[in-house]
């Protein structure tokens, strides 16, 4: 009705009152879409990303924009394991890869976490491991090879948030409450064509296929309500990169559609050096202070192109536009913040 549209002034004070109030006692409880690596979300700061607010982490193929992805993924579900909170779920929306494909890297990752070798031998070390991935809270959307020759329907926008629906009410069926702590998608220019969608467009192009994608995950979020992350292929040719050693992409360097940047509440990117510039060659980036590093294989650079908002502790306005290096760890599938100084990359 189009009343909904109108909000007193009471209504609105009452309203923010209610989701302050929400957003503090979850990050009291341990509780919300935090940062994964705690030292740039506390310095900088990066708060815990807000119920119906979507952050875009964008980079170029084969950057570990899917890998940082399941690391935060990874880091939320330990801590709502940590709370022993049985309602709390993740949903992850694979555009991309196979169910199976995304659990053999889970196994891998796990593996690197339970033993020495970090590697699965025989399939009795599948099994042992198979069992802590089980046991993690994260439903997934996608396709599967298994499911392949069942007709299932594919994980357009649409049939995503009918799935969401569905695990929601199975779960109630169960005599069990659900809240979607996050939700996490991979990637938005894969999600398959959406029939429902692309019929009602006059120019039924990818680019608005994508834009229109982008926007129902917004509103899927708004409507859940859950924080969103989703992974976003950027441009080949960059725009808004810092220069020639310093090729984090800009704000304005997604794939297909300028909705994206414009409409996103928080960007990062990411980029390994290693994929554009020679190996083991020493390098400096002049961009004001002068950043000299050593290209590696397991270096990357991260930078936050925006941040709309305000922090819910402080309500202080955030900033953007700083970058670090990480350090990735490939077994174990974790970034940290890298000493170029003193750490031996």
């Amino acid at each position: 009705m189009i009343k909904d549209l109108v909000y007193t002034p009471q209504d609105s004070v009452n309203y923010a009152y209610q989701y302050l109030k929400k957003a503090r006692d979850n990050i009291k409880a341990g509780l919300g879409l935090r940062f994964p690596i705690k030292s740039i979300a506390e310095d900088y700061p990066v708060p815990p990303l807000m119920p119906g607010k979507v952050l875009t982490f964008q980079g170029k193929s084969h950057n570990a924009k899917s890998m940082f992805l399941n690391f935060w993924k990874n880091d939320l579900a330990q801590r709502l394991e940590e709370n022993h909170r049985k309602e709390d779920i993740i949903i992850s929306i694979l555009a991309e890869d196979m169910v199976e494909e995304q659990m053999i890297s889970e196994l891998m990752h796990e593996a690197g976490k339970s033993n020495s070798s970090g590697k699965l031998l025989s399939m009795d070390d599948v099994k042992m491991v198979s069992a802590n991935v089980a046991s993690t809270p994260i439903y997934y959307i996608g396709q599967s090879i298994a499911r392949a020759r069942e007709n299932a329907p594919l994980p357009t926008m649409s049939n995503v948030g009918r799935a969401i629906a569905w695990i929601v009410e199975q779960r109630k069926e169960k005599g069990m409450n659900t809240t979607i702590q996050a939700v996490f998608a991979d990637y938005i220019q894969a999600m398959p064509m959406d029939s429902e969608v692309i019929g009602m467009l006059p120019d039924k192009t990818r680019r608005l296929q994508v834009r229109a994608d982008f926007f129902g995950l917004r509103r899927l979020a708004a409507q859940i309500p859950a924080p969103c992350v989703m992974a976003s292929q950027s441009k080949q040719k960059l725009d808004g990169q810092l220069g020639e050693y310093m090729q984090t992409p800009g704000l304005y360097d997604h794939q297909e559609t300028s909705a994206i940047p414009q409409h996103t509440d928080t960007d990062f990117s990411i980029w390994m050096p290693k994929t554009s510039l020679p190996y083991n060659k020493e390098v400096t980036h002049e961009g004001g202070k002068p950043i000299t590093y050593t290209v590696t294989d397991n270096l990357a650079w991260a930078r936050c192109n925006k941040q709309r908002g305000f922090d819910p502790e402080t309500l202080q306005l955030l900033p953007a536009g700083m970058f670090w290096p990480l350090k990735i760890d490939f077994e174990r599938g974790t970034f940290e913040l890298a000493d170029l100084e003193n750490t031996t990359l």
